[in-house]
């Protein structure tokens, strides 16, 4: 799944906080952060302007789809 609006990453990533199991953001080109993590956080923040031009995909579990599911498509 990819983000719908990088307009609302901070709101994205406290879901992402709320969440119980991991998410993930993963690249083609091999990368696996793990977004509760501040490190990869950070990361991401300094990406999310560039999401366009990356392929990318948002991976969570299931039970978290009602947390962050609106964020995605």
């Amino acid at each position: 799944m990819k983000l719908k609006e990088t307009q609302l990453s901070a709101e994205f990533l406290s879901a992402v906080q709320k969440c119980a199991g991991e998410v993930y953001f993963d690249t083609s080109a091999g990368d696996h952060l793990n977004l509760k993590s501040e490190l990869s956080e950070l990361v991401f923040t300094v990406i999310i302007n560039k999401l366009d031009a990356l392929d990318y995909h948002i991976t969570f579990e299931a039970r978290d789809s009602d947390i962050i599911g609106k964020y995605l498509v």
